[in-house]
């Protein structure tokens, strides 16, 4: 749907301290919407996009799948198991603590069981082997193939550890988690994440930095013994707001439609003419 589509190119436009906010209103709307649908209209647009699946080389060519057991009427891939069960490996998810999962074999009905979330896992040890594809549950997809999660981060911490050049990153002073894909690109979202969060707050509210001879790394929520480290993260606020107080924002503007077609005929750019009679009427020119 258009709807979808959009959301998370209108999310990534977004300041990071209203990026929260924004997801959990957004999550809340599709839920609802997803509520809204009958069994019959999952299961046949379901069938059709296991069809559309199974037509991909990339599925043809799978020895080994994760799929994920469907809640809250997501697509269900199930019908999979049964067609597949002997042909190609399938795993499901099979979440910890500390919101991390695993991905276990499946080896019948008799070794699941309901997990964490009151969802089927299997009962079998953890896979450790390569997994040729991997389908995602989500909220909300766009076009572009950015994916709007639940919020929990499973699927961001396990995909970081089989994708080894995707980089976790936990800023411990505002309690902000990001992510980048190789040190440099995890540098500048921990950088933008901190910007974002902090531009609008004033001087007085803004938290010293951490001593980083202070910092306990295996209490962080991404901890791992062999690749976590500590790194120092620049951010130049006076920059960043002045980038924010110059970036377009989006108003919506009512006129009579003869106005509007007389504009269309002259090729009027309404947002010039707008920021120009703004500048003009505020004595800011």
């Amino acid at each position: 749907m258009l709807f979808e589509s959009i959301i998370i190119d209108i999310l990534k436009s977004l300041p990071s301290n209203q990026l929260l906010q924004a997801k959990k209103q957004v999550r809340e709307l599709l839920a609802q919407k997803r509520r809204l649908l009958k069994k019959e209209d999952i299961a046949e647009q379901s069938n059709k996009l296991i069809g559309l699946l199974e037509q991909l080389p990339c599925f043809q060519s799978a020895k080994t799948i994760l799929l994920y057991y469907p809640t809250h009427n997501e697509v269900d891939l199930l019908p999979l198991v049964k067609r597949y069960k002997r042909e190609k490996m399938l795993l499901f998810p099979v979440v910890h603590r500390r919101h991390t999962m695993t991905a276990c074999p499946y080896e019948g009905n008799d070794k699941m069981h309901r997990g964490k979330f009151n969802i089927p896992e299997p009962t079998t040890d953890p896979y450790t082997g390569k997994i040729d594809l991997i389908l995602l549950p989500g909220v909300a997809f766009d076009l572009k193939g950015n994916r709007l999660g639940r919020g929990g981060g499973y699927y961001d911490r396990y995909l970081s550890q089989i994708d080894k050049d995707t980089i976790l990153v936990e800023i411990p002073d505002i309690n902000g988690i990001t992510e980048g894909y190789g040190i440099a690109d995890a540098i500048e979202m921990a950088r933008d994440y901190i910007c974002g969060f902090l531009y609008d707050k004033a001087d007085d509210m803004i938290p010293e930095p951490s001593d980083m001879d202070n910092l306990d790394l295996s209490k962080c929520e991404f901890f791992d013994e062999n690749n976590s480290f500590i790194s120092l993260i620049d951010a130049d606020l006076d920059t960043y707001r002045r980038k924010m107080m110059n970036r377009a924002v989006r108003k919506n503007v009512t006129i009579p439609a003869w106005l509007d077609q007389a504009a269309a005929k002259e090729n009027i750019n309404f947002s010039n003419v707008l920021k120009e009679a703004l500048i003009q009427k505020l004595n800011l020119g």
